[in-house]
């Protein structure tokens, strides 16, 4: 039980960090770093997002640290930890002798104490999908290996010129855009009084609209509002999906009864639009976010 109560708190904690930080972040005033003349060999990572970046660049023979919360690739899980988001590990960050520490825009207290210990940081904005197009080729040509910055740049974008042509598709069957409740739970619950919506966060609003999708929260003005079961009724989606953490143990069979209980009024029930997607992938903003458009465009088009 303690075990299962520590990956509960390290998933909410990385959530929460990741997500919802925007209202009490402070901006730098920093400019960001001219690119080196001699290419960073000895890189620490401080978010999953940011490890997954440094995999798809080919750059993890330089890793020397990341993040307890990177948890992919498997090789990842190999590598020194250097603490989390509340409790980076600033003396292990130091032996390991850096180069560079790459972290998240938003960890301004934690880029702020590394450089006045004379640490070299590189931040990256992962709050958008744009922004972490532009981090791939920021990060490339920090490191030196621009081409492998535009390698995976053209793959993704490759990927999603398919996504829109089949959403063009769909358009030209003079089929709507459907409505999706996109929702975002933490604990198993079969007994559904609320959930935490995608709302006015720019990542999960751009995932909706690459796949296809209208948000069924019409001009949100909270990132991830809290929906009462009668707003859930009021919204009537077309379709719901649920990104849950695979560590927190939902069950397929517990989750599609929460949400039947709702009825045949719901017009997802109705359809039967209800998905539960539980991979990893789904809440971390970084190159794999093209794998979650690409199930939801999947799923739409069902």
């Amino acid at each position: 039980m303690a075990r299962n109560i520590t990956r509960l708190f390290s998933v909410a904690v990385f959530f929460v960090t990741l997500f919802f930080s925007d209202g009490c972040r402070r901006p730098s005033s920093e400019s960001p770093p001219s690119n080196p003349v001699t290419p960073p060999q000895r890189i620490i990572s401080t978010a999953p997002s940011i490890t997954e970046t440094l995999f798809s660049l080919k750059l993890e023979d330089r890793l020397i640290g990341v993040s307890r919360f990177c948890k992919y690739p498997a090789a990842a899980q190999n590598i020194p930890k250097v603490g989390g988001f509340l409790d980076p590990d600033y003396e292990t960050m130091l032996r390991l002798k850096p180069d560079v520490v790459i972290l998240l825009k938003e960890s301004t207290a934690v880029r702020e104490k590394l450089e006045s210990l004379g640490v070299t940081c590189l931040a990256v904005d992962h709050r958008s999908i744009e922004g972490i197009m532009a981090s791939f080729r920021q990060i490339a040509d920090y490191c030196g290996v621009s081409p492998q910055g535009e390698e995976l740049l053209t793959n993704i974008q490759s990927r999603l010129d398919l996504i829109r042509t089949k959403t063009a598709d769909r358009a030209s069957a003079q089929r709507l855009p459907p409505r999706v409740l996109l929702t975002l739970r933490m604990e198993p619950e079969r007994n559904i009084r609320t959930v935490t919506a995608a709302g006015s966060n720019p990542f999960f609003q751009k995932v909706l609209e690459l796949a296809g999708a209208k948000n069924a929260l019409e001009n949100p003005r909270t990132p991830f509002p809290v929906i009462s079961r009668e707003g859930i009724y009021e919204l009537n989606p077309d379709a719901v999906i649920d990104l849950a953490s695979g560590e927190t143990g939902f069950s397929e069979a517990a989750f599609q009864q929460g949400w039947q209980d709702f009825g045949e009024e719901l017009n997802a029930v109705r359809d039967g639009r209800i998905y539960l997607i539980t991979e990893d992938y789904a809440m971390i903003p970084g190159p794999r976010f093209i794998l979650l458009i690409e199930r939801l465009a999947e799923l739409l088009d069902e």
